[in-house]
């Protein structure tokens, strides 16, 4: 092997440290840029707009946000999911929903039984305690629903979540690809 000498710090052309991070501040502040926006847009499905998937109940207790469903697969029947935000102090129990566009909206839940398979079935309520979310996603609770066979990705579809307060909430859930949903 041979010898290797180190060069001097005298034989190393100057480098001047701007002409070093020029290179870089371009995509810095592209991807800073990219983090406001996205922070901004996630924010936004946060205020209640209805068209975002988010909602807010009258007394603005209880609050909906990411509400969801992938495009069916087998016409007629969808899944729902959402994050249901109980910011109040009093418990509340998600009795189940309701929309005028279906005939049935159940409230299900799936668990993986002894043998390892996974198990859908209804449940009758699923609580919220004061400062807590309840989150319906694939895999463990969620609305099944018949829906129209004509829905598209982009499309809403308005389903209002029943309380046991009473203090009911309606929101228009967005209607996206399947692989948005994936649990």
């Amino acid at each position: 092997m041979a010898d290797v000498a180190p060069r001097s710090p005298a034989a190393a052309p100057p480098v001047r440290a701007g002409r070093r991070l020029r290179p870089f501040v371009a995509p810095a502040v592209v991807l800073a840029l990219a983090a406001v926006l996205v922070v901004t847009l996630w924010r936004a499905g946060e205020d209640g707009d209805p068209g975002s998937g988010a909602a807010t109940s009258s007394d603005g207790e209880l609050r909906v946000t990411d509400a969801r469903m992938a495009l069916p697969f087998d016409p007629g029947q969808a899944a729902a999911y959402l994050t249901l935000a109980n910011d109040g102090t009093v418990d509340d129990v998600l009795l189940g929903a309701r929309s005028d566009g279906s005939t049935l909206v159940m409230l299900h839940r799936t668990e993986v039984d002894a043998t390892g398979r996974a198990v859908m079935g209804g449940v009758d309520g699923l609580p919220v305690a004061a400062g807590t979310d309840l989150v319906l996603e694939p895999g463990g609770a969620h609305l099944m629903l018949d829906v129209p066979s004509d829905l598209a990705v982009g499309d809403t579809y308005p389903i209002t979540l029943l309380l046991e307060s009473g203090n009911d909430v309606t929101v228009d859930v967005a209607v996206v690809d399947p692989a948005e949903v994936a649990g």
